[in-house]
């Protein structure tokens, strides 16, 4: 089961991979890592893949670009039987993961690869290898088109918005907005961006929003450099204009599990004598990455700043009070 989940999660992460490769023309293998929840580490191997069979990438200090027509010509690729299988495997879940978003290139890339197989068998075969991957877990979220279509039209003309937004614990909310990006993070869809009344930069589930509609006054877009220097502090789906250096000690225990993925753009890891390892992050947000502090139970301990230290302590003293009393049913 476990080979299932590694082969699902390779699957949307590859599609993922390249739709921005195919709408951005490039991408920073750092920074994108950082935005799909993996070490940069993993995305190099799935770029080595892709260029394996054929996508004509180029690697340069980092940065992936792509070297072809925006219009991917499939039967062009010199794809073997196998690369074919593989792309078409690929297109079955995207299109099952990602509900109605991006559905027309979904279909448009099945087609072009349709045409490239030699016989009905190999549909065939694509169709009944995809009964066998599950994506366990993954409460599939439903995202509007139309939605993403305004809110990529409002980026690209740097347009402002008015946004309806149902929030889970105010019931509806409207407010003026400025659209910087998208982003998929934890399996959601976010839109980040400058919510104009709070005057604060913020990200919005895309889900959520129930209605957007364009005012056609303008605003000044960020640079690309600029957005992603601020998604480059984000612990999560929190941005804030301050950010904090933390520094976790992770017993030997846990070293295995902690540095298997990259964890931040910023991290820096430190090896003690007794086994155990130091995490030190600079991130805004400190409240989610003491969320995930606690995820690891007795095996993580925020050293410092003091006040964060503090805060934790009172948060596992609440807790200590909570479970110490009798659970009557």
């Amino acid at each position: 089961m476990e080979g299932i989940q590694l082969v699902a999660r390779k699957v949307r992460r590859v599609y993922q991979l390249l739709l921005k490769i195919f709408t951005d023309g490039s991408m920073t293998i750092a920074t994108y890592a950082q935005t799909l929840g993996v070490s940069s580490r993993t995305l190099q191997r799935d770029v080595n893949d892709l260029i394996e069979i054929g996508l004509p990438l180029e690697r340069h200090a980092g940065t992936i670009t792509f070297k072809g027509s925006k219009r991917l010509g499939l039967p062009d690729l010199d794809l073997s039987e196998s690369n074919r299988l593989f792309l078409a495997n690929l297109l079955n879940h995207a299109e099952s993961y990602f509900g109605e978003l991006d559905q027309d290139n979904i279909r448009s890339l099945r087609r072009a690869l349709s045409n490239t197989f030699i016989s009905e068998k190999q549909r065939n075969q694509v169709l009944n290898i995809s009964n066998f991957y599950y994506f366990l877990n993954q409460k599939q979220e439903r995202v509007k088109y139309s939605i993403l279509k305004t809110l990529e039209k409002a980026m690209a003309e740097n347009i402002s918005l008015f946004v309806v937004y149902s929030h889970p614990l105010k019931n509806e909310i409207n407010f003026c907005f400025e659209p910087h990006s998208i982003v998929f993070s934890k399996s959601h869809w976010y839109v980040f961006g400058r919510n104009v009344e709070l005057n604060a930069r913020l990200f919005y589930r895309v889900s959520r929003i129930v209605k957007l509609m364009l005012s056609y006054e303008h605003f000044h877009q960020l640079e690309k450099d600029e957005v992603e220097r601020m998604l480059s502090k984000v612990w999560e789906v929190h941005y804030g204009e301050k950010s904090y250096e933390i520094s976790v000690k992770f017993a030997q225990s846990a070293v295995e599990k902690l540095i298997e993925t990259d964890r931040h753009p910023s991290q820096v890891i430190k090896e003690n004598d007794d086994g155990s390892v130091v995490l030190t992050v600079n991130v805004c947000g400190y409240k989610e990455f003491m969320w995930w502090v606690l995820s690891w139970g007795n095996q993580a301990e925020i050293l410092s700043p003091q006040w964060i230290r503090e805060k934790m302590a009172h948060e596992i003293s609440a807790m200590k009070d909570i479970y110490s009393r009798n659970y009557d049913k």
